[in-house]
C-alpha cells in the first residue's frame, strides 16, 4: 500500500482502525534477506565491506571517473585500481587506511567465498523478487514461487559449497589458528549456516 497509492494506509485506518497492514510480497522477501545478513556476523561484515567500497569510491568525483574509465574492463580490476589509487593518494590518512583494509579483505579467501555464495543466493532471491512485484500476482502463485525458491536453495545446499566456487579456488586443508579444518569452516560454519538461515526465514 505504498508508492502508487501514497497515504492510502492512513486513510483506511481512519475509517477502520482494526485494519491489518500487510507488506507487499517483494518487501517481505527483502526483510528475509536483511534478517539473514544481520544474524550472521561474517555476512554482515561482507556487506559492510561492500558499503565501505561504495563510500570510498563515491566520495570523490575523480575516483568515480577513474572507475567509469575502468568499467569497460572487469569491475573487480577497476575497483582494485581505484582502491590502489586511494591507498596511495587518498587525501587523508583515514581514507588511505580504509582503502588499504578493503584491498586486504578483497584478497582474502573469505571475501571470494562470500562473494560467490551471496551471488548465488541473491541471484535466486532476485528472480523471486521480480516475480513478486507483478501487480496481478495472486497469493497462491506467490506461495508457489516462494516454495520454488526454497527448493532451489535446498538444492544449492545439497550440492555443497564447492559448487559455488570458481574452478581455480582451492581451500587449504588446515586452518592453523584453530583446531577446525578450512573445509569445516567454509562448508559448515559459513555456507550451510547461511543457507539454513535463509531457508528458516522463508519458512517464517
Amino acid at each position: 500500500m505504498r508508492g502508487e497509492f501514497n497515504g492510502l494506509k492512513a486513510l483506511i485506518l481512519q475509517e477502520n482502525d482494526t485494519t491489518f497492514y500487510v507488506h507487499c510480497f517483494a518487501h517481505q522477501l527483502q526483510l528475509v534477506v536483511v534478517a539473514v545478513a544481520n544474524k550472521h556476523d561474517d555476512v554482515s561484515d561482507f556487506f559492510e565491506q561492500i558499503l565501505l567500497v561504495v563510500t570510498v569510491v563515491c566520495v570523490s568525483c575523480k575516483r568515480k571517473d577513474l572507475l567509469c574509465e575502468q568499467a569497460r574492463e572487469r569491475v573487480q580490476k577497476g575497483l582494485c585500481s581505484v582502491l590502489e589509487f586511494v591507498k596511495v593518494d587518498g587525501g587523508s590518512l583515514a581514507n588511505r587506511q580504509q582503502a588499504s583494509g578493503i584491498l586486504a579483505y578483497f584478497k582474502s579467501y573469505e571475501f571470494v567465498f562470500y562473494l560467490c555464495m551471496m551471488y548465488d543466493i541473491l541471484r535466486l532471491t532476485g528472480i523471486l523478487s521480480k516475480q513478486l512485484q507483478k501487480k496481478d500476482l495472486e497469493i497462491l502463485e506467490a506461495a508457489s514461487l516462494v516454495r520454488g525458491t526454497m527448493d532451489a536453495l535446498q538444492s544449492l545446499r545439497d550440492t555443497g559449497y564447492a559448487s559455488i566456487l570458481p574452478k581455480d579456488f582451492f581451500v587449504g586443508a588446515k586452518n592453523y589458528t584453530t583446531t577446525k579444518t578450512n573445509r569445516f569452516h567454509f562448508e559448515v560454519e559459513i555456507f550451510n549456516t547461511v543457507v539454513d538461515m535463509q531457508l528458516t526465514e522463508y519458512q517464517d
